[in-house]
């Protein structure tokens, strides 16, 4: 990036400049000059833009933004001999002005992001020209002073005295009487308090906008737009768990049939890979998807391999009255891993759910549960059948799926 000062108002500038020497400079040595003075000073600039906390990748940019000011400014300069002091001002100002541009969810994080907290905000970036993102910028900004008006006061100062009104760490240090190390210290425990905050008073929130870490939104419960399809009458809780070699386990939990059959309504046991998702309805599409992958192979070879320890389960399906299970009245899919014990999935999930008859019947009505699973006789055989009804309306979904090869066979609604 070229280093110049640009030409307009030249004559009048270089004029100017010339006159507070102490003798006439002709024109094009004039020029030379200040061409050496900038570029002299360029570094320097770049370095002081730096130390205001300017990222890497936006400190040309605002340096060249104070050389632009210094020249349409420079019939200010009254001492040429204090040009440098003077440049310095302009760029500092110029840092400044760059920060006050930044929504206020970047000055608090995007220079540090410890963990994962500035994870997702890319997202969430206000362009200026997209009124939604306008919008989401402006939300996520209100999110964030509600956050700092819930600190303790000192550390609520500080952070609004650092990042809101951009008093430099030394002369902050100064004003407090401590060190910069020792400012540096609080800052680092004053936004650990700011990301406690999220963490717990506004949780919901600081998901929806991404601002915390995979590692900070596991083992916890939080409520999901999801309904039971066990009683239909209460909204699904969802967690993420580790579950050991970095796995991720994702569990659905209705909080009145949980207490009362013991049973989870989901627990992908780590079969799933998750990645960085942490919201329940794409992690439930990708943990759907891959429990019909595995199953479909475990079914067809009789085994599994244990995502926790490793070891070869049994698979098989266990018919409605066979055994004692929290819900006799279902079709289970039960895998019997030596080490780690049985494990069930309702085999109506892993057979319907993909079934673009059941999507599109959720779709319409999200609201729904599951009637007992009964054996019928379809074309002259002994077939499943699974039904789906609405709570909301008297639609009724029925899938008849094929007993040995757990193809569906049909699916209509009545």
């Amino acid at each position: 990036m070229s280093s110049r000062f640009p030409h307009s108002r030249a004559n009048q500038n270089q004029e100017h400049f010339a006159l507070c020497t102490t003798h006439t400079i002709p024109q094009a040595s004039l020029t030379a000059q200040l061409e050496e003075r900038i570029a002299t000073a360029y570094p320097r600039l770049c370095r002081l833009a730096q130390a205001t906390g300017v990222p890497s990748n936006a400190v040309e940019d605002v340096v060249q933004e104070a050389l632009v000011a210094a020249w349409q400014h420079l019939d200010h300069l009254r001492s040429p001999e204090r040009f440098d002091a003077w440049l310095d001002r302009i760029c500092r100002n110029a840092a400044y002005q760059y920060h006050r541009r930044q929504p206020l969810h970047e000055k608090l994080f995007a220079e540090h992001p410890e963990g994962d907290l500035a994870l997702a905000l890319d997202s969430s970036h206000s362009s200026g020209c997209d009124p939604a993102e306008e919008y989401d910028s402006q939300a996520l900004n209100a999110l964030l002073e509600r956050a700092l008006s819930l600190l303790p006061a000192e550390a609520r100062q500080i952070l609004e005295a650092h990042y809101l009104v951009e008093v430099p760490q030394r002369e902050l240090a100064l004003r407090l009487g401590i060190t910069i190390s020792a400012l540096e210290s609080r800052l680092h425990r004053a936004r650990g308090s700011l990301r406690q905050v999220l963490c717990n008073d506004l949780q919901a929130e600081a998901i929806d906008f991404g601002l915390l870490s995979a590692q900070e939104t596991l083992l916890t419960w939080r409520q999901t737009r999801l309904w039971c399809h066990l009683c239909g009458q209460h909204r699904l809780l969802s967690a993420f768990e580790s579950c050991g070699q970095g796995n991720i386990n994702f569990r659905l939990r209705c909080p009145q049939c949980w207490p009362r059959f013991g049973l989870d309504a989901l627990d992908s046991n780590g079969i799933t890979h998750l990645g960085e998702v942490r919201s329940a309805r794409p992690a439930l599409k990708r943990t759907m998807r891959s429990l019909i992958t595995h199953f479909s192979q475990a079914l067809q070879m009789g085994y599994e391999t244990c995502s926790c320890c490793g070891s070869s389960a049994q698979v098989r399906i266990v018919s409605p009255g066979e055994g004692s299970f929290p819900l006799p009245q279902k079709f289970w899919l039960r895998s019997d891993c030596p080490i780690c014990g049985p494990r069930l999935n309702t085999l109506d999930d892993v057979v319907c759910w993909s079934n673009p008859s059941l999507q599109k019947f959720i779709t319409v009505y999200p609201r729904h549960i599951t009637e007992p699973d009964a054996v019928v006789n379809y074309a002259g055989q002994e077939v499943i059948r699974f039904s789906f009804i609405s709570v909301t309306s008297t639609a009724r979904l029925r899938v008849l799926v094929q007993r040995e090869t757990l193809q569906v066979l049909t699916a209509f609604q009545e």
